[in-house]
């Protein structure tokens, strides 16, 4: 009896194992690399043009994420993107802002049109802070998205 229940249990781990990597698999070669002539790096691909570098990140074992990222040619603003994925059906973006005056990088989330979301653990000064960095940065942001959309498509 005592056989009979470890087999039951080493079959369903097995049959959770095996499920698992079909879909970790059927995500991987789903996600959409971008046009162009990449490099490849250690963990990522990249292409440095005149204005801006792009890379992107396949999925990597185990897991569901990967994404794409566009900087501007002084690194000063970088937008990262990932794509839905079977767990996460909407796309996600986060802006890295590095003011020059202040020597201070500011990271956060924002929507598609590069509208602040405030994760709620943003202090209220701290978020008009943050919106009026974005505020500065929004066009060359939409630039940026622009950009990684082009290659996207």
């Amino acid at each position: 009896m005592n056989f009979a229940k470890n087999h039951k249990i080493i079959t369903f781990i097995a049959i959770i194992a095996v499920l698992y990597n079909v879909l970790w698999a059927f995500n991987y070669f789903s996600f959409k690399k971008l046009k162009g002539e990449y490099t490849k790096g250690q963990n990522v691909y990249y292409l440095n043009e005149k204005d801006y570098a792009l890379t992107y990140k396949s999925p990597s074992y185990p897991y569901l994420d990967g994404n794409y990222a566009v900087i501007n040619k002084d690194s000063s603003i970088r937008l990262i993107v990932w794509p839905p994925n079977l767990l996460k059906w909407e796309y996600r973006y986060i802006v890295y802002i590095h003011d020059k005056k202040s020597e201070n990088e500011h990271i956060f989330y924002v929507d598609r049109d590069m509208n602040y979301l405030d994760t709620n653990d943003t202090g209220e000064e701290q978020a008009k802070k943050i919106k009026a960095i974005l505020h500065r940065n929004k066009e060359e942001l939409k630039m940026l998205l622009s950009i990684l959309e082009d290659k996207y498509n």
